[in-house]
């Protein structure tokens, strides 16, 4: 597992919004993730299981409350209805993208996880699927 936050620029910090346990997990969880994770990571604070507010331990505001505490966007998602899990991994992604573009994070370091392929590995990919266009375009 520590191999995999080494080189992530962004991550989910999910707590299960029906358990006390799961949100005061949170400190020690990020702790682990700065102590290992590049400087420029992005991260996100979710309270999930919304779907079951009847057995709710932690309100949405403070959930906000300690995201706001370390400067992390917080959403409130259910995995079963779907609610705005996809707005997380949308907002995610916008954020890192944007990091890239303004040039705060350098995707040419080999210790980010995002790797491009080289120009002539491209241009390889490309010619063959020209070829395989071709090949079914072609008769007899």
């Amino acid at each position: 597992m520590m191999q995999s936050i080494l080189r992530a620029i962004g991550g989910i910090l999910v707590f299960d919004v029906t358990s006390r346990q799961s949100f005061q997990g949170l400190v020690q969880w990020y702790e682990k993730i700065q102590s290992y994770a590049c400087d420029d990571i992005e991260l996100i604070i979710v309270g999930n299981k919304t779907d079951l507010n009847e057995y709710r331990q932690v309100s949405q505001k403070e959930g906000m409350q300690f995201a706001k505490q370390y400067n992390f966007e917080y959403y409130e998602t259910s995995a079963k209805s779907g609610l705005n899990v996809n707005k997380v991994f949308e907002y995610l992604a916008q954020k890192i993208v944007q990091k890239v573009n303004s040039g705060e994070i350098d995707i040419c370091k080999e210790n980010y996880g995002i790797q491009l392929k080289k120009q002539k590995e491209i241009q390889k990919l490309e010619d063959n699927k020209l070829d395989k266009q071709k090949q079914k375009n072609t008769c007899c």
